[in-house]
């Protein structure tokens, strides 16, 4: 009698744990801005430079830093189907180092308050990329990116596109993107693969959040230059879909004419 009870209890938590999992339904992530806000973004970044002859290892001390700030907002009319960010550069800037250890301050102010709008749906897959003045690609080439393209989302880390389905804690997915572009004279081939999985929960800023760990891997070819980059952190997107901060460390190799540069960068974002 005492097994059969046992055994009837034991189908019963069995049961109420299976009814659990088909209405929890996992975790569907979508952005959630809302039209007619503005959301303020700032990025930190600090750059860690050396070459590579043998035996040498990558300086403790930073290279540079860099200031990206901007403003994000949902494009009034936009439908339901497809969502129209219009991203807004509040600052770019940059302080320098040399070998000498004078640094100097380079503020860009030419490409305040130019935007660009990026056409996307809820999960963030971009359907186009515009920039309103085509003339600020050319001014932050030197900066090594494009900031007014899908580049600029990659560098800030904070805008991954979610999966179609529902996803269960530690379950990863993946997406990836490729570009050819023209900088410095020479076509570059850019591939980039990210995984992503919610690793938990966690409180923001008073706000619970989604803990999504992710990984980036970035190919690069050009004609005199390849080379890769591997960025891993942490980004914290709240319940109602707004990220609020994302944590990481960049890695990149490149090998041009020869010789080898490791390029490290710690990269911040919060929102304000």
């Amino acid at each position: 009698m005492k097994t059969s009870l046992m055994r009837g209890l034991l189908v019963l938590i069995l049961v109420a744990g299976t009814m659990t999992l088909a209405q929890s339904g996992g975790i569907k992530l979508r952005y959630g801005f809302e039209k007619g806000k503005v959301y303020r973004y700032r990025t930190s970044m600090e750059f860690f430079n050396v070459a590579l002859p043998p035996g040498k290892e990558v300086s403790a001390k930073p290279s540079a830093e860099m200031g990206i700030g901007i403003s994000l907002s949902v494009v009034p009319g936009s439908s339901t189907a497809g969502k129209e960010w219009k991203i807004v550069a509040d600052t770019v800037g940059m302080r320098a180092t040399g070998p000498d250890g004078a640094s100097r301050v380079v503020a860009f102010e030419q490409l305040r308050g130019k935007s660009m709008e990026l056409l996307t749906d809820d999960r963030g897959v971009p359907r186009g990329v515009q920039a309103v003045e085509p003339s600020a690609l050319n001014q932050t080439r030197e900066l090594g990116f494009e900031l007014f393209s899908r580049d600029l989302l990659y560098i800030m880390l904070i805008f991954p596109q979610f999966p179609e389905k529902s996803v269960e804690t530690n379950e990863s997915w993946r997406f990836s993107w490729s570009d050819t572009v023209s900088r410095g004279g020479q076509h570059i081939t850019f591939t980039r693969d990210t995984e992503c999985k919610v690793v938990g929960q966690a409180r923001v800023g008073g706000q619970t959040c989604n803990k999504i760990a992710y990984t980036v891997h970035t190919r690069f070819r050009g004609q005199t230059a390849s080379g890769e980059t591997t960025a891993t952190g942490t980004l914290y997107c709240s319940e109602g879909g707004i990220p609020l901060k994302s944590e990481a460390v960049m890695k990149t190799l490149i090998t041009a004419g020869g010789s080898q540069t490791i390029q490290r960068r710690t990269v911040n974002t919060t929102l304000e």
